[in-house]
């Protein structure tokens, strides 16, 4: 299996993405998603068989067919009859999961602490005796008691392959995650993941602070579609750690925008354009001090090559263009207009237009 700099990758766009209001997901698509991350080299992938018959069929498919490629995982409740249901999926994983918060037990599952734990043991016990490897998610663990959580990974630990606390609300902090991979390390017995979601805008930071703090899985989406305001976004923890940390990934980057785009198109949920790394303004200039400066050399105000994320820059001109990028224009196509009477030119045709033009539009304005 492929990881990243040490992480692998448990992509969730298909389940916890799908649950999106407004995403619906055929299983065609599912299908062609799966087959391209699979290609992408993503080395777990998440279904929930359980949730239709049409899940259950498309995770039978490519727990077939992708096989040696990319596994998939049957989500799993704490249920015998889903355990079952994963089995006759043909899935060699399954990732169980129960809430950990005092608020989840008492109000949603009804259940107390050690009820929890010994249904979650039990539940274990089954998925090892059947031959599954068991990956574990403790929802709403950052809400949850840490001694409790503590607790339960300390007792699950030593039976399963990972552990993964998910911030369900999204409301830890960096600080705060660092802290509790830093107890979980001592206490777990077993590797780490993390899920999490964007509440409070800081799923990237968290997602990178608990991989500095120890976590070797993280569970994530492209785009980062999701519950709410979403996921942490497969695509700029990817390009964090690469251009942020240096790390060498084995993956073509490069395919990222890419990938984005067909999420986002089947999915119905278009990206925000300054979304970071793969929305339409991620590496796009109109201020005349950027463009003059982006003209000269790229690295002024680009982190790096767009195309290394299958991005182009785009420039844009308007009522904030200068102009040295005006010159550098003109230069570039040959045109010998005045630069002071083609910025006068363009501010007139932006009012008019009510919108900025590219440079070919630009050149054909001049014209």
């Amino acid at each position: 299996m492929q990881s990243v700099a040490g992480i692998v990758i448990f992509d969730t766009t298909l389940r916890d993405g799908g649950q999106m209001p407004g995403v619906n997901f055929t299983a065609r698509q599912k299908i062609g998603l799966a087959g391209r991350f699979s290609r992408f080299g993503i080395p777990f992938l998440e279904l929930f068989p359980a949730v239709s018959k049409e899940e259950a069929s498309v995770t039978r498919r490519l727990a077939k067919e992708l096989r040696g490629r990319t596994e998939i995982v049957a989500v799993t409740m704490l249920r015998k009859d889903q355990v079952r249901l994963a089995m006759d999926c043909g899935v060699r994983y399954v990732s169980l999961f129960t809430s950990l918060s005092d608020i989840h037990l008492r109000h949603k599952l009804r259940i107390t602490r050690k009820g929890n734990l010994d249904r979650a043991l039990e539940t274990i016990r089954l998925c090892r005796g059947r031959g599954l490897k068991v990956f574990f998610a403790g929802e709403d663990s950052t809400r949850a008691d840490p001694r409790y959580l503590l607790e339960f990974a300390r007792s699950i630990g030593p039976h399963i392959e990972y552990f993964m606390p998910c911030d369900t609300l999204g409301c830890a902090t960096p600080e705060s995650t660092r802290s509790l991979f830093a107890a979980l390390r001592k206490r777990a017995g077993c590797r780490l993941g993390f899920h999490g979601h964007n509440d409070f805008g800081m799923a990237t930071a968290n997602a990178l602070a608990a991989i500095g703090a120890g976590a070797g899985m993280l569970s994530s989406t492209f785009t980062g579609i999701g519950e709410r305001a979403g996921n942490v976004a497969t695509e700029e923890v990817l390009a964090a750690l690469r251009f942020l940390r240096g790390s060498e990934m084995g993956y073509d980057l490069g395919e990222l925008t890419g990938i984005c785009e067909t999420v986002s198109s089947y999915s119905g949920i278009a990206m925000h354009p300054n979304k970071p790394m793969v929305g339409r303004n991620a590496f796009a200039h109109e201020s005349g001090l950027h463009v003059d400066g982006v003209l000269k050399e790229p690295g002024t105000y680009e982190n790096f090559d767009p195309a290394l994320v299958g991005q182009e820059r785009r420039i844009f001109f308007g009522r904030k263009s200068g102009r040295n990028a005006i010159r550098t224009i003109l230069e570039r196509r040959g045109l010998s207009v005045d630069p002071d009477r083609a910025i006068c030119l363009l501010k007139t045709s932006k009012r008019l237009a009510g919108r900025s033009f590219t440079e070919d539009e630009l050149v054909e304005v001049l014209r």
